[in-house]
């Protein structure tokens, strides 16, 4: 007998998460009875048993703790208690599934009985966790949110080997001409002015949208130039992840024509305008609530960015004789 996964449905959770049941409360480790219970019953993000600690199996089964405790969770007679020191992935009722119901909500699944997660009012037991659902109804859906008090992202690294560019397409910016109504040839710097639009959008590659708020400060960012990505110096400062924030300039460029005597110069500046998806890894500190600080590597983001490159000037004449 086997089991078939979606693979699709499951989600990457955050290394730490709280999960916040269907009465608004906190799952937290509480001591009833002598055991170390799992009960939706803090309203405080920052109390002590609430923050979880998740660790992924190769098979993307999950184990989780309080970060208070070393103790894992343990499916006992269909509730859970945190109070296994078992740290292999051998032991079904210490492993759970998370499946994605959406952008903040999942549903856990016990392995052990294969049944899902509610909060349970039995047995002299209030808001308890219990594995005793087939499948994902409304009572077993958790809200899922990251217990950090303060988060900074920085030392962003892109690949620039693996980056593509797309949705090229060429426009002219701007135009302006001059007329010459003489029988000499004339020359003058023509003033053209444009609308220079970039627009960049950092994106973290995570299953849930849970994130905290997080200082992010870019010393440098990915920029088209001559139908290649280079790196900008420039510093970019008060984003967020999936923002997309678009920055805009009116440049003013002079251009020397030469008006042959009774001819109109027109002159067109063109540009093309492209889209580009650029692999960053980057550090993340958090300040999580109960003191801890935990740095950590992450893969996968993408900077996705699109601006004007490849100026050119493209001049035609036409002749006034005929006008006069």
């Amino acid at each position: 007998m086997f089991t078939i996964i979606d693979w699709e449905s499951l989600v990457f959770l955050p290394r730490h998460v709280a999960f916040k049941g269907n009465n608004g409360q906190y799952l937290c480790l509480r001591q009833i009875e002598g055991h170390p219970y799992l009960q939706f019953s803090s309203g405080d993000i920052g109390d002590a048993g609430v923050t979880m600690e998740v660790f992924m199996n190769n098979d993307r089964s999950i184990r989780i703790k309080p970060a208070c405790s070393n103790k894992f969770w343990r499916r006992s007679l269909n509730w859970i208690w945190a109070d296994s020191d078992d740290t292999t992935s051998n032991i079904k009722d210490t492993l759970f599934r998370a499946f994605k119901v959406n952008d903040q909500t999942i549903a856990l699944r016990n392995l052990g009985n294969n049944n899902f997660c509610k909060s349970l009012s039995k047995e002299g037991k209030t808001n308890c966790l219990n594995a005793n659902v087939s499948s994902i109804t409304k009572d077993v859906r958790l809200r899922v949110e990251v217990p950090v008090l303060e988060r900074k992202i920085y030392n962003i690294k892109y690949d620039l080997d693996n980056c593509r560019i797309y949705d090229e397409s060429k426009l002219v910016i701007a135009m302006n001409s001059a007329s010459n109504y003489t029988r000499k040839s004339e020359s003058l710097d023509l003033k053209l002015s444009y609308t220079d639009t970039h627009t960049r959008t950092w994106k973290a590659n995570v299953s849930l949208k849970v994130g905290a708020k997080a200082t992010m400060n870019f010393e440098q960012y990915p920029k088209i130039i001559k139908g290649r990505i280079e790196l900008s110096g420039e510093i970019q400062t008060g984003f967020e992840w999936e923002d997309t924030k678009t920055v805009t300039s009116v440049i003013d460029v002079l251009y020397k024509v030469v008006l042959p005597p009774m001819t109109k110069v027109t002159v067109n500046l063109t540009a093309i305008n492209g889209t580009c998806d650029v692999p960053f890894t980057y550090m993340q500190k958090d300040s999580l609530y109960n003191g801890n600080i935990v740095i950590s590597e992450v893969q996968g983001g993408t900077y996705t960015g699109s601006n004007y490159y490849s100026l050119n000037f493209q001049t035609t004449e036409e002749s006034l004789s005929s006008s006069i």
